[in-house]
C-alpha cells in the first residue's frame, strides 16, 4: 500500500509540474522564440516594422504562415511611449493582430473595421500620456512589450509585386511621452 501511495504522489507532482510548464512557461518560450526571429530581421531593434517577402517554406519568420498573405512584424517596447501604425487605403484584405508578451491576442482588426479607410492606429504603452490626433484609434497595450503582426492578402498571384508595394506602405512612428 505504501508503494502505491508513493507512485500516486510522484504522479501528482509530475502532473502539477507538467501543468506549470505548459500553462505558464510554454507561452513565454514561444513568444521569446518568435520575437527573437523577428528581432534578427530588424537588426535587433524594437519598434521597427519588418516587411516579409511572399511566403514559402524557406523564409517563414513564424510557423504555419499562409502562402496567400504577406506578413509584416514588429516587436515593440512601449514603456511610456506609443507607436503609430499607418497604412493608406489598399484594395485588398488586411488585418492587424496585437499580441502581449505572454502570446495573448488582445486585438485583431481588419480593413472591414475601418470601413475602407486608411489604417491609423496608436498603440499606447503603459504610462503614455500623449494625445492622439483626431480620427486615430487608440489601443492601450496590456504590457510594455509585445508583437504586432500585419497581414496583407495576395488576391491575385499574377500581381504579387503590386501587393508587396501595398504592404511596404505600412509605416510605424514612435511617439514619446
Amino acid at each position: 500500500m505504501k508503494r502505491i501511495v508513493k507512485y500516486v504522489v510522484a504522479f501528482v507532482v509530475l502532473a502539477v509540474a507538467a501543468h506549470f510548464v505548459t500553462v505558464w512557461l510554454f507561452p513565454d518560450v514561444l513568444m521569446n522564440l518568435a520575437q527573437g526571429r523577428i528581432m534578427q530581421k530588424t537588426g535587433g531593434e524594437y519598434n521597427k516594422l519588418y516587411h516579409g517577402k511572399p511566403n514559402n517554406i524557406s523564409n517563414q519568420v513564424v510557423v504555419m504562415t499562409c502562402p496567400d498573405l504577406l506578413y509584416s512584424f514588429c516587436v515593440y517596447d512601449l514603456e511610456g511611449k506609443a507607436l503609430r501604425l499607418r497604412m493608406p487605403q489598399v484594395d485588398t484584405y488586411w488585418s492587424v493582430a496585437l499580441y502581449s508578451g505572454d502570446t495573448t491576442n488582445y486585438l485583431t482588426i481588419s480593413d472591414r473595421d475601418f470601413g475602407g479607410k486608411p489604417l491609423d492606429l496608436i498603440l499606447a504603452g503603459p504610462g503614455w500620456k500623449g494625445e492622439a490626433p483626431p480620427g486615430t484609434r487608440v489601443v492601450n497595450t496590456p504590457d510594455k512589450k509585445g508583437l504586432i503582426m500585419l497581414r496583407t492578402l495576395i488576391s491575385d498571384r499574377q500581381q504579387v509585386q503590386r501587393f508587396t508595394d501595398m504592404q511596404q506602405q505600412a509605416r510605424l512612428e514612435l511617439i514619446e511621452g
